[in-house]
C-alpha cells in the first residue's frame, strides 16, 4: 500500500485559480493524496469552488476558518493531516503532474525526512524565472541560507513525524517570512534529497497576493522577527558547536541586511520620522551592526552611510528617486 499523502492549502480569495491548482493536484501520478483545503475567511466564491471539487472527489476535504492568515490555514491543515508525509501548495500555484511520484519516490528511496524539487515562477502574462539554484542533498542548512540551493514551499515533501517530533509549525501572526522560517527550522532537524527538476510552479504578482502590496515597512518586519526566531530554533536543535555557530552567524548577516533594506526602502518612500524612531531602537543599532559591511557591494554602502547619516537634506534627495 502507497504512503498517504497529506496535501495542505491556504486558500484566501483565489477562486479565480484555485480550480487549476486542484486539478494539478488531481491529475497527479501518485495517487494516494488527501487534499485538505482551508479557507482562510474568502469574501470570493473560494469555498464554493472547492465544495464543488469535494462532492465529486472524497479526497478532498474543506475546512472553514475566520480570516486568520496563512500560517493559522496552514497550522489548521496539518492538524487535520491523516497521512504520514505532508506536502504544501497555496491556492494559486501548480505541479507538474509528476510531483509526487518523483519527491515520494525520492524520499523513500534515499531514507530521509524531506524531499524537494526545483521551482518555476511564473506571471500573469506568462512570462516565467526558472530555479537558479544548485540542487543539493543531506544536511543543506547551511548552503540554503547562503542561497547556495534553494526551494520553495510548495516544493517539498515532509515526514509528519519530523514535524510533530520536533514541534515545528508555522507561526500565526506572522504574514511574511513565516515559510523561511518554517524551511530553516525543517533543515536543522532534517536530513534531505532533491529531485533535480522543476516540478512545481509558483505564481507572482497575482493581484491581491501578499507579494504584491505597496511597501509597508511594518509588514516586512516580520521577516526579521521570523529570523530570529529561527535562529533560536537553531540554536536550541543543533548539537554540532561549530556549525551552530556558523549557522548563527550567517543569520545575524541576513538580519542585519533586512533591517537595512527595510531602513531603505523607508527613507525612498518618505517614512522619514518612522525611520528616525527606528534608528532610535537600539535593538536596531545592533542587527545592523551584524552586517558584514565586505558583503555590501558599493552603491550599498552608500546608502547605508546615507540611512545612517540621518542627515533631512540627503534622505530628502534620496525620496526623490523611487527605484528599488
Amino acid at each position: 500500500m502507497k504512503t498517504l499523502v497529506s496535501i495542505i492549502m491556504p486558500a484566501f480569495n483565489v477562486g479565480s485559480y484555485i480550480g487549476k491548482s486542484i486539478e494539478s493536484i488531481i491529475n497527479q501520478e501518485y495517487q494516494n493524496w488527501e487534499l485538505i483545503v482551508v479557507n482562510d475567511g474568502s469574501t470570493d466564491n473560494t469555498g464554493e469552488v472547492v465544495q464543488a471539487y469535494s462532492c465529486r472527489d472524497s479526497r478532498i476535504k474543506l475546512y472553514e476558518q475566520e480570516n486568520s492568515g496563512v500560517s493559522a490555514a496552514r497550522n489548521c491543515g496539518m492538524f487535520h493531516a491523516a497521512g504520514e508525509y505532508l506536502a504544501f501548495l497555496d491556492g494559486d500555484d501548480l505541479w507538474d503532474k509528476r510531483f509526487l511520484s518523483e519527491v515520494v519516490s525520492a524520499k523513500e528511496a534515499n531514507h530521509v525526512d524531506m524531499a524537494y524539487t526545483g521551482y518555476t515562477s511564473f506571471y500573469e502574462d506568462s512570462r516565467s524565472k526558472n530555479f537558479q539554484f544548485q540542487y543539493m542533498d543531506g544536511d543543506i542548512l547551511i548552503p540554503y541560507l547562503k542561497e547556495i540551493t534553494g526551494m520553495h514551499i510548495g516544493s517539498l515533501l515532509i515526514a509528519k513525524s519530523i514535524v510533530n517530533d520536533c514541534n515545528i509549525h508555522f507561526t500565526e501572526g506572522c504574514p511574511m517570512g513565516e515559510d523561511v522560517e518554517f524551511i530553516i527550522k525543517l533543515l536543522c532537524v532534517a536530513k534531505v534529497c532533491a529531485v533535480r527538476e522543476e516540478l512545481m510552479f509558483y505564481r507572482l504578482r497575482r493581484p491581491g497576493s501578499a507579494m504584491n502590496t505597496v511597501f509597508s515597512w511594518n509588514m516586512h518586519m516580520n521577516v526579521i522577527k521570523a529570523f530570529k526566531r529561527a535562529q533560536q530554533f537553531v540554536q536550541k536543535n543543533c548539537l554540532e558547536y561549530v556549525k551552530c555557530s556558523e549557522i548563527v552567524d550567517i543569520l545575524n548577516s541576513k538580519i542585519g541586511q533586512c533591517r537595512y533594506w527595510i531602513l531603505w526602502k523607508m527613507v525612498k518612500n518618505g517614512y522619514h520620522e518612522d525611520a528616525r524612531r527606528m534608528l532610535a531602537d537600539p535593538e536596531c543599532i545592533l542587527d545592523l551592526q551584524k552586517i558584514s559591511k565586505s558583503a555590501l557591494i558599493f552603491k550599498q554602502r552608500l546608502r547605508y552611510h546615507a540611512i545612517m547619516s540621518q542627515n533631512k537634506y540627503l534622505w530628502n534627495c534620496c525620496a526623490l528617486f523611487k527605484a528599488r
